[in-house]
């Protein structure tokens, strides 16, 4: 099957029923909130306060510096009176996973009042028991703030991402992975440009296979707070003793989104170094500026003090050669006086 070039990320409104088979065909599917539908975060900022505050064990991620466990906490549990902001000033961005009974509770939770967005709108398709959660803010105006850099997930075989917005706003860089399975019968999608783009906004919907496609998120300026959740999705019969693991684990490649090469440290290099193509021709110039730098110096030193020596040689070759009109005798290079290398005898 060949594809015409996408101009844009498949877009439906909620209740299309042919969801399955663009995204069947595409492994890629954006589900508009219909006109004039509010939702309503207040019920999830309650529920995820509570949960991060109780005796939930969760893998907390910190995306970025400020991204930490008690930032979140009091972001989520600030009060929302209007024309007053409690929450913490800066951008920040984490994320944390659950996973089986703890991950079904956060999810009946959510799900208690309302959670309509929370539906999975492909039939047959159901939850295998992994769920992440993503918060964060860029209240500034400085531009957008790197939610995840560029990378594809390394998933079982069938399992896709379903993602939902339930507050603010996300921004979605995509493009695909040529040499995934799921275009192992046919080809790839063309695109007309380099990556497409997509805003999620309240309500949204996105359901990404992500090891077919590659991408990267961040977060518009002036946005006070954002919300998405991830479930994992698989297709045909549910089994009870079903295994999984978290997104975070099956990272394949991160990949700088300047040069589009892994980021992973190269060996011997201190931790945290970043590997991509782009950071190491960078190390290899400053390596060989320095290089030249000390050679030169070198080379400056040396021609200097070869200088030296030849007119202090000179000089004695001079004054042995002017012996007859010289009243002293030069014995040794040390008999050369400072007058003497200022301003050689003229004859």
């Amino acid at each position: 099957m060949s594809f015409d070039r996408l101009l844009a990320v498949p877009s439906l409104c909620w209740g299309d029923h042919e969801a399955e088979a663009f995204f069947q065909r595409y492994r890629l599917l954006h589900l508009r909130r219909p006109e004039g539908r509010r939702i309503s975060f207040d019920h999830h900022r309650h529920h995820l306060h509570r949960f991060l505050s109780g005796p939930h064990r969760v893998a907390w991620t910190a995306e970025n510096e400020s991204g930490s466990l008690a930032v979140a906490q009091h972001a989520l549990g600030a009060p929302r009176r209007r024309g007053e902001d409690t929450r913490p000033v800066g951008a920040w961005y984490s994320s944390f996973v659950v996973e089986g009974e703890v991950a079904r509770c956060f999810m009946e939770g959510i799900q208690s009042e309302g959670g309509e967005e929370m539906q999975i709108p492909l039939q047959g398709w159901h939850p295998t028991g992994t769920v992440w959660c993503f918060v964060g803010s860029n209240p500034g105006t400085d531009g957008r703030m790197v939610g995840k850099p560029e990378h594809v997930d390394q998933l079982k075989a069938g399992v896709v991402t379903m993602h939902s917005q339930l507050a603010g706003n996300k921004v979605w860089l995509l493009r695909p992975h040529p040499l995934a399975n799921a275009w192992a019968s046919r080809t790839a999608p063309a695109l007309a440009a380099e990556r497409l783009e997509i805003v999620c906004h309240e309500g949204d919907r996105l359901i990404i296979d992500t090891t077919a496609w590659y991408h990267s998120t961040s977060i518009l300026p002036d946005t006070d707070f954002t919300c998405s959740i991830a479930q994992d999705l698989a297709k045909g019969p549910q089994s009870a003793d079903q295994t999984t693991e978290s997104i975070q684990l099956r990272v394949s490649h991160q990949l700088c989104q300047f040069c589009m090469t892994p980021t992973t440290t190269p060996v011997g290099a201190p931790p945290g170094t970043c590997g991509c193509s782009c950071c190491s021709q960078h190390r290899i110039k400053a390596l060989q500026w320095r290089c030249f730098r000390e050679s030169s110096l070198l080379t400056h030193r040396l021609l200097k003090r070869a200088r030296l020596l030849k007119r202090a040689a000179s000089l004695v070759h001079r004054r042995w050669t002017v012996s007859p009109r010289s009243q002293t005798q030069l014995l040794a290079l040390c008999d050369v006086t400072d007058e003497d290398t200022r301003r050689p005898e003229k004859r």
